[in-house]
């Protein structure tokens, strides 16, 4: 019986122990939360700071971007071509050409579709041409490299055809 008894007041002092060292922490805790909050605070204001710049520095940059593309648009009639660019265009993959030149057909301001199968009846891009007064225009576009030139023949054309009907357009 005195066993028990020790063996209880024993764990009474543990637990007491433990509760006190509990609150103790708890008590440590919201005193450091002030401390905490500030410093995230100041983090925040450093961090709010340099976004602000980085935005200042890239709306800078857009707006540099954005001249410098109507530049090239109001200037793209005027642009020769020099040699290399010529031989670099002829040396491009079939994808990289249509890339870039969808890209150039986008900065002239057409909208580029594409038909729903790829090369379906030979076109690998459809232009959307707004206008102010009238409905849209649509016209096929089939690149063709220069030395396959042999390959158009009636057939080819006939398939071209028959996509200018199937997606009801005018202008190939």
């Amino acid at each position: 019986m005195i066993d028990i008894l020790i063996i209880s007041i024993i764990a009474f002092i543990v637990l007491y122990y433990v509760y006190l060292r509990y609150k103790e922490e708890k008590r440590k805790e919201k005193e450091n939360y002030i401390p905490n909050l500030l410093k995230l605070k100041e983090k925040f204001i450093k961090e709010k700071e340099e976004f602000g710049k980085k935005v200042e520095e890239l709306e800078q940059k857009l707006k540099e971007a954005e001249e410098e593309y109507h530049k090239l648009k109001e200037n793209f009639r005027n642009f020769k071509w020099n040699d290399f660019e010529k031989e670099r265009l002829k040396n491009l993959k079939e994808t990289e050409f249509i890339w870039y030149f969808t890209n150039m057909f986008e900065l002239l301001g057409f909208k580029v579709l594409e038909p729903k199968n790829y090369k379906e009846n030979n076109i690998d891009i459809i232009l959307r041409v707004e206008h102010i007064d009238k409905e849209p225009e649509y016209i096929i576009v089939d690149f063709v490299d220069f030395t396959d030139t042999k390959n158009i023949d009636e057939n080819y054309l006939k398939a071209l055809s028959e996509g200018k009907e199937k997606y009801k357009i005018n202008k190939v």
